[in-house]
């Protein structure tokens, strides 16, 4: 009996892109259907990331300005999705937990010049105000905390977005967009 699904890979020896992924049932079937000239890679490739040098995948590194600008983007949002640590403690910061935080710092920010300032019922009368960490542990924060918490935020979110953007505008992007001498700060 044979294994269905091989999925192969028909690239130039020569440079080492690949021209298309194919899948078939039979090993035979996708020796017969590589074209004179060309080689075989049996297992999973992507003609945009990968490369095949020697029969091995390799990652590509000569992709076009375009598609660095968007790797650089996706970079970003990786990085920020990690989260940063306040006050040794990591918090998520994806797009909507970036605007929670923006919101509740503002609230907080109102509290500034009461009485509730450093009071931890400063947002609900009858209960100590938190946020929720990564770790899904509770963080009791008093309004000033909260406005702190939210000014670190905003400035690892502000870091991370001004430095994908400056390196976007190198000419040309560099190809090694994940490494951390990059992002250093932020």
């Amino acid at each position: 009996m044979t294994s269905l699904g091989i999925e192969y890979a028909i690239y130039d020896p020569s440079t080492g892109d690949i021209l298309e992924m194919r899948k078939t049932g039979r090993l035979a079937t996708a020796e017969a259907n590589c074209p004179i000239g060309k080689a075989l890679y049996i297992g999973q490739a992507n003609s945009k990331s990968n490369r095949i040098i020697n029969g091995e995948k390799v990652e590509r590194t000569d992709r076009s300005q375009d598609d660095l600008s968007e790797a650089v983007t996706q970079e970003r949002d990786r990085r920020l999705a990690l989260g940063f640590t306040w006050q040794s403690v990591t918090f998520q910061c994806d797009d909507t937990t970036q605007q929670r935080i923006a919101s509740m710092g503002a609230l907080a920010g109102r509290k500034r010049d009461t009485d509730l300032a450093d009071s931890l019922r400063w947002l609900y009368p009858d209960r100590d105000f938190y946020w929720i960490a990564s770790d899904n542990s509770h963080v009791p924060m008093t309004a000033m905390q909260m406005l702190d918490f939210a000014g670190t935020a905003a400035l690892f979110a502000s870091h991370h977005v001004t430095t994908a953007a400056a390196m976007k505008r190198l000419q040309p992007i560099p190809q090694d967009i994940t490494s951390d001498n990059y992002w250093q700060g932020a």
